[in-house]
């Protein structure tokens, strides 16, 4: 069988305490997670370390180099992009049964 690639899970955010958790969460079965936070002024970067993420301040620049920005910090090649509110419902499937 095939081995899985490793996954880096790369979330921007900003101000999004009362989002974060859940959004970590869904992203569980992520080898590593990278949050890039855009100058919080809240709780956002302390939930996200205690949750394990490794959290990189980064100003906002906008949708697209912002983006960017995380996407050349991630550790896999293998990446997947989420903004704070969004929620990972799936990513394995058959071809990856040990991560499902």
């Amino acid at each position: 069988m095939k081995a899985c690639p490793l996954l880096s899970a790369v979330v921007l955010t900003r101000n999004e305490e009362r989002n974060i958790r859940r959004c970590l969460q869904s992203l569980a079965f992520a080898d590593k997670i990278i949050v890039v936070d855009a100058e919080s002024t809240d709780a956002t970067r302390s939930i996200a370390e205690a949750m394990g993420a490794k959290v990189i301040v980064h100003p906002w620049q906008g949708g697209g180099p912002q983006a960017d920005f995380a996407i050349n910090h991630a550790t896999y090649a293998e990446t997947c992009l989420l903004y704070e509110r969004a929620l990972m419902c799936y990513y394995c499937n058959d071809t990856c049964p040990e991560k499902s």
